[in-house]
């Protein structure tokens, strides 16, 4: 379970919101730099939207700080890990941003799942019926997830 799925299954809900904030400066910097960099349309494509999607995803988050009462400060600078992955793609040669970028963000989505997408496997665990695997509605209780 990702760092994000822990914080959201655990009820952090600061935890999960510092982590959100830390990937959508992740994505938008990749995105912009798959913008500058990629060798192909699709790839400055693909660049525009992550950046695009997660410059709206960054608005809606400051917007649910604006509801809560608790003060949450939230991250300014990537951390090592993600800085990491972004020298990775500043580094990276003409010849080879396109698929480093790709492989890259497949990675963030499959390795870290849940840290970077915001828990998917966690939603869909919590979104079933105890012994079901169907869609809870509306009041009923939701299972826990135990990593």
């Amino acid at each position: 379970v990702g760092v994000g799925t822990a914080a959201v299954v655990g009820g952090d809900t600061e935890g999960y919101l510092r982590n959100a904030a830390l990937i959508n400066l992740y994505e938008i910097r990749a995105g912009e730099i798959a913008m500058e960099k990629g060798g192909s349309e699709e790839v400055r494509a693909l660049g525009r939207r992550i950046a695009e999607d997660h410059r709206a995803l960054s608005g809606r988050i400051q917007s649910a700080l604006a509801d809560m009462t608790d003060t949450v400060v939230l991250p300014t600078e990537l951390d090592e890990r993600r800085q990491g992955l972004i020298d990775n793609l500043e580094a990276a040669s003409a010849d080879t941003f396109d698929s480093a970028f790709l492989q890259q963000q497949e990675a963030v989505f499959e390795i870290g799942g849940e840290d970077a997408r915001g828990g998917e496997a966690a939603r869909r665990q919590l979104a079933r019926k105890p012994g079901e695997g169907g869609k809870i509605g509306p009041g009923e209780p939701r299972q826990r997830v135990v990593a």
